[in-house]
């Protein structure tokens, strides 16, 4: 609240202005594979989905905050307020950090530490009373030659199912990292609850998958690079069943190569049933 005013229209208030400290501020940008080894983003270097990226304090101390890259590798997070921080990105086995500050531009370089002691973080970053957001903090990964990433995500989901009544959802297996997979199993079954399941799976950029099959889906099929399969789920949902209705879905490589970012490896749907009667929708 402001003192009391006079306002009149020989003395109007145009100067009533008020100062606001941030009870937040953010931070966040993106963990990219660098493929070229040059220590920066350009074109074509994927973002890594699934790392864990933490915000702490100078001394390494307090954590205030953690986030988990999407599907494009970025991150985001809110800190306390103005002052210092400094990051931790997580380092999966078989991976090391690109070098740091690379060129002029810190919109596409990488800012962790990567080696010794401190490989991982970041130096400080400093949020002055002037400053609400930082999105400029990345972490460049460099990754073994056998190394690969198969990553899946449901991506099309209804919004209810209903009991008596047929569903359909999908599930997208993507190559993560420009490198081709030459044999990665994918399996799903089928999730309690539904029946007569069938899929349909359909290959993009070079990779080929079986047209399609009936109940559980289980089979084995070489990834390109940069390549995709989206598979289609249809199935009758039971009459009796509870409130949620809970699929899978996980792929695995084989040896030589390696998943190097297992985490995006697994995928799990969730169906809600819509239960507007005892015995099922009518």
């Amino acid at each position: 609240r402001t003192d009391a005013l006079v306002v009149s229209l020989a003395a109007p208030a145009t100067n009533i202005d008020v100062g606001m400290i941030p009870l937040r501020v953010q931070i966040g940008d993106t963990a990219w594979f660098d493929r070229s080894g040059n220590g920066l983003q350009i074109l074509q270097e994927p973002g890594l989905q699934g790392l864990l990226v933490e915000a702490w304090s100078t001394d390494r101390t307090l954590r205030f905050a953690e986030a988990t890259t999407d599907v494009d590798g970025r991150y985001f997070m809110q800190l306390p307020g103005w002052g210092q921080y400094r990051l931790r990105f997580e380092s999966p086995a078989g991976t090391t950090f690109t070098t740091r500050f690379v060129g002029d531009d810190p919109s596409i370089d990488s800012d962790v530490i990567a080696t010794g002691p401190n490989a991982g973080w970041t130096g400080v970053v400093d949020f002055s009373s002037n400053t609400i957001s930082i999105a400029s903090v990345d972490a460049g990964y460099v990754i073994g030659a056998d190394g690969v990433d198969v990553a899946m995500d449901y991506d099309t989901v209804p919004i209810v199912v209903y009991p008596g009544f047929s569903a359909t959802w999908s599930l997208r297996v993507r190559e993560g990292l420009g490198r081709e997979i030459t044999a990665v199993h994918v399996r799903a079954p089928v999730p309690a609850g539904i029946q007569g399941m069938s899929w349909s799976c359909q290959g993009a950029s070079g990779t080929v998958c079986p047209a399609g099959g009936t109940n559980a889906l289980d089979f084995t099929t070489r990834l390109s690079s940069n390549g995709e399969m989206h598979i289609v789920f249809s199935g009758q949902v039971a009459a009796n069943i509870g409130s949620l209705v809970t699929g899978s879905a996980e792929a695995s490589v084989t040896a030589p190569q390696w998943d190097a970012l297992p985490q995006n490896s697994s995928a799990q749907v969730i169906l809600r049933n819509d239960r507007l009667f005892r015995d099922g929708f009518q």
